[in-house]
């Protein structure tokens, strides 16, 4: 019954002809599948207001759990060919679990890794001047990462997830998302203050636009009050 769902809503934005798939959509549905074996599993997962270091969610054993996390990146593609996933490097320490939902015609695999899986199966390579892990999944690799499938293994996988909590730093796990956060406040604080700068200058403008309307409108009033003037000295000397 859940794998007929999972096709029925994926079936709902296959491409056709030239237009592009709804990743975000693809993207929903993926996170959607791994909250709810989660939460199956016993393990809290909460959606962040922020995506820093990887964390589209966040993953407790329990809320009072002595502050213990982990973060839970999600990425969701479709096997035709070749697939590939690429994850930051800086994203790949402490506390952090990398779920890769794969579809493949009618067969779903979703593949969990942990930071020493990830730097053991997926490939070091350099990015647009960052350093990333990269994996490319085809047909002929799926069986390779039979071991990370959680669907297949649920038990080892939700081990691995539930030792990385228990295991996890909560003060080093809060510095590295909340000095991020922190960063991020002071980029758009700064921005912030940009805004004001501008909208200030705009704001100059348009009194010093106002006053030189003013200042023409004062002109043109004079010059037409010395038009008439001079035309009644006009008729007096006439007179």
């Amino acid at each position: 019954m859940e794998a007929t769902g999972y096709r029925r809503l994926t079936a709902d934005v296959e491409p056709t002809g030239n237009n592009p798939v709804d990743t975000r959509l693809l993207e929903q549905i993926g996170e959607t599948l791994i909250t709810s074996k989660l939460l199956e599993a016993g393990i809290l997962a909460a959606k962040p207001f922020f995506d820093h270091l990887g964390a589209d969610l966040i993953g407790f054993t329990s809320i009072d759990d002595r502050g213990r996390f982990c973060r839970i990146q999600c990425k969701y593609r479709r096997l035709r060919r070749t697939a590939s996933v690429v994850v930051d490097t800086s994203y790949v320490v402490g506390a952090f679990i990398l779920f890769v939902c794969v579809q493949e015609d009618t067969d779903k695999r979703l593949y969990c890794f942990t930071p020493e899986e990830i730097a053991h199966v997926f490939k070091s390579s350099t990015t647009r001047s960052r350093s990333v892990f990269r994996l490319t999944i085809t047909q002929n690799t799926t069986s390779a990462l039979s071991n990370y499938d959680y669907l297949r293994n649920p038990q080892q996988r939700n081990a691995a997830i539930f030792h990385l909590i228990k295991v996890a730093s909560p003060t080093s796990e809060l510095q590295k998302i909340f000095s991020g956060l922190s960063f991020q406040m002071q980029k758009i604080a700064k921005l912030q203050k940009q805004r004001e700068e501008l909208q200030e200058l705009i704001h100059q403008n348009e009194v010093l636009e106002l006053e030189k309307n003013a200042n023409d409108e004062q002109i043109a009033i004079l010059k037409e009050y010395e038009e008439v003037l001079k035309q009644q000295q006009e008729q007096k000397s006439k007179e």
